[in-house]
């Protein structure tokens, strides 16, 4: 004897429509992760040289932009990350990326999720402001190939993700489709 699936039964437009539970926890389950997801808060700053900005958990410093105005140096919790225009910088709960880079200053879109998070002292960004700052800065900037490795492994990332989705909904459209031919 085979037990029975519990199934919702219910009318809409006067058709009769039965929904099973493994189909209805599993939108359900992808509702909540989408939601989780989108309540990220995102803001956007504008920040001239040795100017920080904090959000819950991290001060972000921009400590130069590049001479030729597509690479920049930022200090996020006493480290020193390179961004240019294409890439961006992913930390636990923050996203920061340049929106645009000016001569003395940038726009940032900053997106994060930890309302709750506190800065301790790893947070005064003290360690980026040392005497040897001019001279290693400059040599950050020289080391940096201008992102490009960055922004090919982020496209990467990005495809495999699309093809990895592509996928789960074609895998669940075979599944949707021969549960109603069964029947």
């Amino acid at each position: 004897m085979v037990a029975p699936a519990l199934i919702i039964k219910t009318n809409i437009n006067s058709v009769k429509v039965t929904i099973p539970m493994k189909k209805l926890s599993i939108f359900l389950a992808f509702f909540m992760i989408v939601s989780v997801i989108s309540s990220a808060k995102t803001i956007e700053e504008e920040l001239r040289d040795d100017e920080s900005i904090n959000v819950p958990g991290y001060n972000i410093t921009l400590l130069t932009v590049g001479a030729n105005k597509k690479s920049l140096v930022v200090c996020i919790n006493n480290e020193r990350y390179i961004l240019n225009k294409e890439s961006r910088k992913e930390i636990e709960n923050l996203k920061i990326e340049p929106a645009r880079i000016y001569e003395d200053y940038a726009r940032f879109k900053i997106t994060y999720s930890c309302e709750s998070c506190k800065c301790d002292e790893s947070c005064s960004n003290a360690l980026c402001f040392s005497r040897e700052k001019e001279e290693s800065i400059d040599e950050i900037i020289e080391e940096d190939d201008g992102g490009k490795n960055n922004v090919e492994k982020r496209e990467n990332i990005k495809s495999v993700s699309m093809l990895l989705f592509l996928i789960v909904l074609i895998l669940l459209a075979l599944l949707v489709t021969k549960r109603k031919r069964g029947r």
